[in-house]
């Protein structure tokens, strides 16, 4: 199965079924479409490619260019940086707790958007579906050697491990440059200035 999507639209595809995840306009795309980002519009389209050579669109559930989300290996969930869960067979809905996608909002304040500062990243499951392996960038408080500021707001991206659903925090590390998983999928290692381990089981989750 190919798509073809102009650059800025958000597709992911599950890596162990036949399903695909995609921004599209308000009515179903056939397999081969090439969709120009400005026709791209803002729906969920769910491709399963055993099913049908047409796209199943989620009408009432938005979906926008740079949204973070994570789609399961079994391409039966899909997961957003705010907790929001979906279960792509039935259209359920569900939350879990993630720490919120920002560490601020933004609003509106006389017609004029103050800036939202984002606190999830990226993420996405481990490769059997049961953990989510999420970035953020924590703030981080420093002294300042500016004269005329006390503190400055530091960026320290790190990476929590998380069992789906429940949400339990399974450990957190350093954000590193590559991730690697055991062949039991009860470690997985980040590769920093050296290598970590994380373990993936934990009793109390």
């Amino acid at each position: 199965m190919w798509l073809r999507f102009a650059n800025g639209a958000q597709v992911l595809h599950a890596a162990n079924a036949p399903v695909i995840v995609a921004t599209g306009r308000n009515k179903p795309l056939p397999v081969g479409a090439y969709l120009p980002y400005r026709e791209a519009g803002n729906t969920l389209h769910v491709w399963n490619w055993s099913k049908s050579p047409t796209s199943r669109i989620f009408k009432e559930v938005p979906l926008l260019p740079y949204d973070n989300f994570a789609l399961s290996p079994d391409g039966k969930t899909l997961v957003r940086a705010d907790g929001r869960v979906l279960d792509l067979e039935t259209s359920a809905e569900s939350k879990i707790g993630l720490g919120g996608e920002f560490h601020y909002a933004g609003h509106y304040h006389e017609h004029t958007r103050i800036a939202k500062i984002p606190r999830i990243t990226s993420l996405e499951f481990t490769p059997d579906g049961k953990r989510l392996l999420v970035r953020l960038d924590d703030l981080d408080l420093r002294p300042s050697d500016h004269p005329l500021r006390e503190r400055d707001m530091v960026k320290k991206p790190i990476l929590q491990l998380v069992a789906f659903p429940s949400g339990c925090l399974l450990c957190e590390l350093p954000a590193g440059i590559a991730i690697a998983y055991s062949h039991d999928q009860r470690s997985v290692f980040i590769a920093t200035e050296r290598m970590w381990q994380c373990p993936t089981a934990r009793s109390v989750c």
